[in-house]
């Protein structure tokens, strides 16, 4: 159960961390354009990018531990096992890649532009 758990997490954080910054970084908007909420564009983010690193790791853990399929195994198990896992560290290294390109904008420009 608690490999499920991890395997989920894994394919769900990224995109989810990703919509929440997107989302925080246009309601902030108004605030960074007044010229007090830029720092808070800078947290979201990093804290955005943090959980998509961190669900990154929880994936990559997930397909060391199930490891390479064995002869007289149960392939279907292992095999959907590997493929989550592989599935979460690719998404997880997108969105990083998603997040930090988002990001980029706040550390280059104002907070009107």
């Amino acid at each position: 159960m608690k490999d499920e758990v991890l395997l989920w997490a894994g394919l769900l954080i990224p995109p989810t961390a990703w919509f929440l910054n997107l989302e925080a970084n246009f309601a902030i908007a108004p605030l960074a354009c007044a010229g007090g909420g830029k720092p808070y564009l800078h947290v979201i983010s990093a804290v955005a990018l943090g959980l998509s690193a961190v669900a990154g790791g929880i994936a990559w853990t997930q397909l060391q531990a199930a490891g390479q399929d064995r002869p007289g195994e149960l392939i279907a198990s292992m095999s959907r096992k590997r493929a989550m896992a592989i599935g979460g560290v690719v998404l997880s290294a997108l969105f990083v890649i998603v997040i930090a390109a988002q990001w980029v904008p706040h550390v280059l420009m104002g907070g009107c532009e």
